[in-house]
């Protein structure tokens, strides 16, 4: 099945120009799904390739005039309703510190994602023209799409439960081996096996993240795609949910084949059409509402009752890697080191080692040691989508970092909740227990970041009583403007894989056990 239960909102369609609108209803009908026909797509193999440009814009920040996001709003409002997932107020201001102390003590930024040695790397400095620009952005579209479901019937039901068997992709350890240094290769689980099975058909020449290619049945058939997610030899599971994946990839796909010059890049320039006149040319959050309103499987809501619930998970999470993969830089970096897809960070310096491109640090500190920043500088700095940062967006609710918010105890669930993880009971999409740990953990993500901004704001009012040097450093302000739902989010998903492998344990708060995640299947998360 595609989607869960139509979402209540059955006027709403997709507002294509040029084509009759769907309503969701119809786009989300489960046995009779057919994208090509239900859109009147014309053959998507032939697409045109329009070349993107960026317009220019300013950076703001977050503030109280803001539109409120669907998903605070209605989450909240679930939450007070049946109150069964808790928010703990001791345990959220506890968890506030110590994700605090650790992006700090980490250097974790928006910059973090390019050091993850699987992804697909932009150019250093932001070029429309350049076909890494493309190449990067249909990536990231792919991966969101298909970012679902990766959870497997063989881990954590117990301690120590083996995890032979369950699903794993093949493939190098990062693309540098991929490129000449190789070396061996490993399994990747979870959602690494998306990202790995993807970069494997790239590296065989297959391309997969091209929408004109998995668009067409004629290029792309459904063995490809099956054969793209081909698991390692002594897997005995295959990926999960293979034919919704395939529908999705032919929705979306077809979608922007037909009007989108076949791109991602070509979505975003119309996105910038649309809001070319707004401050900073447009929000994350209006974006995030364009991809809800183009793409049904993106529309991830349901009905609880008679009330309409918007998690929006990999709708909010395409909109927040695109804004990490091209966050500017410079960018803040506490520590030497070089990760597996050519970035080396060593103290205010970030080089990439895969080119000649250089690249001063983050608080606009100039190699001589100046702190003068020129008009260009200004506008190298401006993220070429996102200049409104995404402070709006909220944590993408999925089954991983509910996990970790319990034990670090911004969560506490009762008691008949505990009994059915630990047994791995299925909770059904749209149950009231899955809804509750979706709208829970939305809300307590936002709760820690409110105490993180607080707190670095109060720190940079009380430093500005002293000397003018404390005051402009600019570190309070800069704090307030990059931590984000979205930045603690990606933190707490590293954090919780480093825990799934033994890497990491959380010390110097009171923690709860590690219960299972809860297992839902469907195209959402």
């Amino acid at each position: 099945m595609l989607a869960n239960p139509p979402s209540p909102i059955l006027e709403r369609s997709i507002k294509i120009p040029g084509i009759e609108p769907i309503s969701e209803l119809e786009a989300n009908k489960p046995q009779s799904f057919d994208p090509i026909g239900n859109i009147n797509a014309i053959n998507a193999c032939g697409c045109p390739r329009v070349p993107f440009k960026s317009e220019g814009t300013t950076r703001a920040r977050r503030d109280s005039s803001e539109e409120l996001n669907p998903v605070v709003v209605s989450t909240k409002s679930l939450y007070e309703r049946i109150h069964f997932v808790k928010v703990d107020g001791a345990g959220v201001r506890a968890a506030a510190d110590y994700i605090s102390r650790k992006l700090r003590e980490e250097t974790y930024t928006p910059t973090t994602w390019r050091t993850h040695p699987l992804h697909l790397l932009p150019p250093i400095h932001y070029n429309p023209s350049d076909p890494r620009t493309r190449a990067t952005l249909d990536w990231i579209f792919l991966i969101s799409s298909l970012n679902f479901s990766f959870w497997s019937d063989k881990e954590g039901l117990c301690p120590g439960d083996a995890k032979e068997g369950r699903y794993a992709v093949e493939w190098w350890s990062s693309w540098e081996e991929a490129r000449g240094g190789r070396k061996e290769k490993k399994m990747w689980t979870g959602y690494w096996s998306l990202v790995a099975a993807v970069n494997r058909a790239l590296d065989n020449g297959i391309p997969i993240t091209d929408p004109a290619f998995y668009s067409c049945p004629e290029h792309c058939p459904d063995s490809t795609i099956e054969a793209v997610f081909e698991p390692a030899p002594h897997c005995t599971e295959r990926v999960p949910l293979l034919k919704e994946r395939i529908r999705v990839l032919r929705e979306v796909g077809t979608i922007l084949c037909q009007h989108f010059e076949g791109s991602f890049q070509g979505f975003l320039a119309e996105f910038h059409k649309r809001h070319g006149n707004s401050p900073g040319g447009g929000s994350a959050l209006q974006l995030v509402k364009m991809v809800t309103d183009t793409f049904p499987s993106f529309r991830d809501e349901t009905k609880y009752e008679d009330q309409t619930v918007y998690f929006w998970k990999r709708a909010q999470i395409l909109v927040a890697e695109t804004w990490a993969a091209f966050y500017p830089l410079p960018a803040t970096s506490s520590s030497s080191t070089t990760s597996a897809n050519g970035i080396t960070k060593d103290n205010n310096h970030i080089q990439n080692t895969n080119g000649n491109d250089d690249i001063t640090n983050g608080h606009n500190e100039r190699n001589d040691g100046s702190t003068t920043v020129t008009e260009e500088e200004k506008e190298e700095l401006r993220h070429p989508f996102l200049p409104n940062g995404v402070s709006q967006l909220t944590m993408f609710a999925d089954y991983r970092v509910p996990q970790i918010l319990h034990h670090l105890g911004i969560l506490t669930y009762p008691s008949s909740l505990v009994e059915k993880l630990r047994k791995g009971t299925y909770l059904e999409p749209g149950c009231m227990e899955e809804v509750s740990i979706r709208a829970a953990s939305i809300l307590g993500v936002e709760a820690v970041r409110d105490v993180i901004l607080a707190e670095a704001e109060e720190t940079f009012t009380t430093k500005g009583k002293g000397s003018g040097k404390e005051k402009d450093d600019g570190r309070g302000k800069e704090v307030a403007e990059d931590v984000s739902s979205v930045l603690i989010d990606f933190y707490l998903w590293d954090l919780a894989k480093k825990i799934e492998r033994g890497e990491e344990v959380v010390t110097g708060i009171s923690t709860s056990e590690i219960l299972p995640a809860h297992r839902t299947r469907s195209i959402w998360y």
